[in-house]
């Protein structure tokens, strides 16, 4: 293959429907260990009670994206290994990569961004809170 195929529209709806390209076996076992391993953390992150909701919650939608990327990726290897034409395109594929990279920017940015400030205005919450009571 070569890197000049990406930039081509014929290459994403390829009719060829075999499952000979190098690395099959190695995309198969690498997506089952990112979904195993998404399945552990979340299970560890889940039972956390030291974890504080946003954290919590951060945490969650990174395992989230584990979890989608590789069970929608074991699909595609699927039908592509049966040798189903319109599911096993390359299209399939490349726009789950785009939409996860879409998302891994965006949770990046929320990491960077969004979650320092909601944390100052909980500190700030709390303080206020030790001094004004809240009435019922």
């Amino acid at each position: 293959m070569s890197i000049t195929n990406l930039f081509k529209i014929s290459y994403y709806f390829n009719g060829s429907v075999d499952y000979t390209f190098q690395g099959f076996w190695i995309v198969v076992i690498v997506l089952t260990i990112i979904l195993i391993t998404s399945f552990i953390a979340g299970s560890k992150i889940g039972r956390n009670k030291k974890l504080s909701g946003l954290y919590k919650n951060l945490y969650l939608q990174w395992i989230n994206l584990g979890y989608f990327v590789s069970i929608l990726g074991l699909v595609f290897s699927f039908f592509r290994y049966q040798g189903i034409s319109y599911f096993s395109w390359r299209l399939w594929p490349a726009l789950v990569v785009v939409w996860a990279l879409v998302r891994i920017g965006q949770l990046i940015y929320f990491q960077k961004k969004v979650l320092p400030k909601k944390l100052a205005e909980r500190d700030v919450q709390i303080s206020k809170a030790k001094y004004f009571r809240s009435r019922r």
